[in-house]
Order: structure tokens, then sequence, then C-alpha cells
């Protein structure tokens, strides 16, 4: 009976074991067709748009030699085209924006960079950020990114904090010569090989979670000054002084006139209508305004123009003359329609007497501005 006993519970032993290891195999099965069904749920249905970069790699444009004969170029442009894949299960919108960052050794010599973006090589629809672009699903698209870089104009470039009056003719008359020896620290520190900078770019694009900010590219290395670069720069340094020698003045003698025409020519008429040499009327007002729209689109007129009106304290002047001429503009035309009171009249007229006083006195420091222009341009000491 013992031995009977044994053998049957070693077969229910037995049997229970090979339950039990089935029934984990059918769970480790199960469960292997879970993840397969989730992960296929997941990238067929719920894994939304990922848009990937595929490549990308700037192209530095040649300045063709010929450039050289004529001017000193300041731009220096970068091409690419950057193809984008959707590997996602969904369509897709994305953006993109771009980063310029001179090395540390030209920095003092950049001044902007400007990114163009397009769909169509040479054909350039957006600036600065590239506006929301669709990808369909598994589609691919290809994005063309054309980068300027500024250095100086080495020959206008004006950029000075006001000085006193009496320094304010030594500043002017030297901005040429300042120009040609930053143009030579710039061909001092050029070598072969040496890198232009950085370009950054992200992207603003959907997923599945919504908009995600993506970094593309991080700080490459972009652009090369090789010995025939360098050269032709350098070619400048002996004919600074045959083409164009005299940038600012030239332009200094531009604001001269302008200043003649909208100031001297303004305060001039000003003071007849005040004096009674013509028939009174509405004043000239609005003087520091109208000179400087003058200069819109002339950046160096318009820094010569900031330094010059900063340094004689005109800025100031004019913007209190204008402020003055304004109000008894306002109070002539309530005068002229008989709406003014006698007490009102009574300030009218004194408010004229100190516009002529004004006026004159304006008039004599705007007659001295222009006399320092003129000696600047025409001695150039």
């Amino acid at each position: 009976m013992s031995v009977t006993v044994t053998t049957t519970t070693t077969t229910t032993t037995t049997l229970i074991v090979a339950q039990s290891y089935a029934e984990g195999v059918a769970t480790i099965a199960a469960l292997a067709a879970f993840i397969v069904s989730g992960a296929t749920l997941y990238f067929t249905s719920l894994r939304g748009p990922n848009i990937v970069l595929l490549k990308s790699q700037f192209i530095q444009k040649r300045i063709p030699r010929e450039t050289f004969d004529h001017i000193i170029p300041d731009t220096i442009v970068f091409e690419t085209s950057l193809t984008f894949l959707n590997n996602g299960t969904a369509s897709g919108v994305f953006g993109l924006d771009a980063h310029f960052e001179p090395v540390n050794e030209l920095a003092s010599f950049f001044r902007r960079y400007h990114v163009l973006f397009g769909i169509e090589h040479g054909r350039y629809t957006s600036s600065s950020s590239m506006p929301p672009t669709s990808i369909s699903e598994k589609g691919s698209t290809v994005v063309y990114v054309e980068l300027t870089v500024e250095f100086h104009d080495w020959k206008k470039r004006f950029i000075h904090e006001p000085v006193s009056k009496k320094r304010m003719r030594e500043v002017l008359c030297q901005a040429d010569k300042e120009n040609k020896s930053r143009f030579s620290e710039f061909c001092a520190i050029l070598k072969t090989g040496m890198r232009i900078g950085t370009v950054s770019i992200k992207s603003h694009q959907t997923t599945r979670k919504g908009m995600e900010e993506r970094v593309l590219v991080d700080s490459q290395y972009i652009g090369v000054f090789d010995e025939e670069l360098i050269g032709d720069f350098r070619s400048w340094e002996n004919r600074w002084n045959t083409v164009d020698p005299d940038a600012i003045l030239a332009e200094l003698r531009q604001v001269r006139e302008e200043c003649e025409k909208e100031l001297y020519e303004s305060v001039e008429e000003n003071i007849k209508k005040l004096t009674g040499l013509v028939s009174i009327g509405s004043l000239k007002t609005d003087l520091l305004d109208t000179v400087r729209r003058r200069f819109n689109g002339f950046e160096t007129r318009l820094a010569l123009i900031d330094f010059t009106l900063r340094s004689t304290q005109l800025d100031s002047r004019l913007k209190e003359y204008d402020s003055r001429t304004r109000e008894w503009n306002r109070r002539f035309s309530l005068q002229r329609e008989g709406l003014l009171n006698a007490e009102s009249q009574e300030t009218l007229d004194a408010e004229s007497d100190a516009l002529k006083k004004e006026s004159l006195d304006l008039f004599g420091e705007i007659t001295g501005l222009l006399n320092t222009l003129r000696k600047c341009y025409m001695s150039n000491p």
C-alpha cells in the first residue's frame, strides 16, 4: 500500500508542475502578444507626427574676385538645403528659427545677420523665422535657407557717443582714418583656415503631446577664410585711399544740406513771420522729427545727424522748440476762428515775443552747426 501511495503522489505532483509550466508559458505568450499589439498600435495610430532633420550642410558662396576691384565686401552669404522627414503616423506642422554667432576674433567686426527661408531654391518667402509648414505622414520636404552675415560697412562705419561741441569737429574729421585703422586690424587677425562663426537651428513642431521645440543644429561651425579670400581683403589696405577715401566726409556734406533745408530755412521762415517780414501764419514745427526722417534708410547719415545734434545739444533744443511752436499754432488757429478770449489773446502775444527770441537764438545755433560741418569736409585736417 505504501508503494502505491508514493507513486500516486509523485504522479499528481508531476501533473501540477506541468500544468503550472504550461500556464506560465501561456502567460508569457499573452504578455508578449500584448506588448506587440501595444507597440503596433503606438507606431500605427498613437505615435503622431515625428519630424526629423536628415542632413544639413551650409555652403559658403564665393565672393567674385572682380567684386574687390570696386568695393570692400561687407557680407558673406551661406546657403543650405534642409531635408525633413516625418516618420510618424500622422501629418505634422513645423517652423524654424536660425541663429548665427561669429567666432570671438571677429565679434568686434560683426554687425548683424539675416536669415531667409523658402521651399523653392532661390525663392525665399520669409525671413527671421520660418512660418509653419505642413508635412504629411511618411512625407518629406526640403527647406532652403540663405544666411547673410554682415560685417561693418568698412568705409562708412560711424558709431560714436556724443562729445562736447569743441570735440565734435575732431571726431568727424578723424572718422575715415579710424575706419581705415579698423580695417587694418581686421586684416591682421585673419588666418588661413579661420572659421567665420557657428549656426544653430531650432524647430517648433507638432508631436503626439502637442508643440515641441527641438535643437536640430547645435552651434555648427560654418565658413572659412582661405588664402585667396584673405588676400583679396588685404589688397584693400594699400588701395584704401584710391577709392572713395573720404566716405564719411562725403556723407557729412549730404547731412549738412538736409540740415540747411529742414532746420535753417524752417527757423528762418518762422523768424520772418514772427517779426512781420512776411504775412503771419502757422509756424514750421516738428523740425527734429522731420530732419531725422530725411535720413531713414541711410544708416551712416542717420548716425551722423544723431551725433551732431546730441553733441551740440540741439536735439533737446529742437524738441522744446517743436513743442512750443505746436502750441502756438493751436492758439493761432483758434484766433483765426475768433475763438480766443482777451486773456488767451494776451497769452498768444506774449508767446509770440518769446518764440521770436528763441527762434533767433536757435537760428544762431544752427548756423554755427552748418559752419562746423562745412569746415570738416572742406579742410579735412
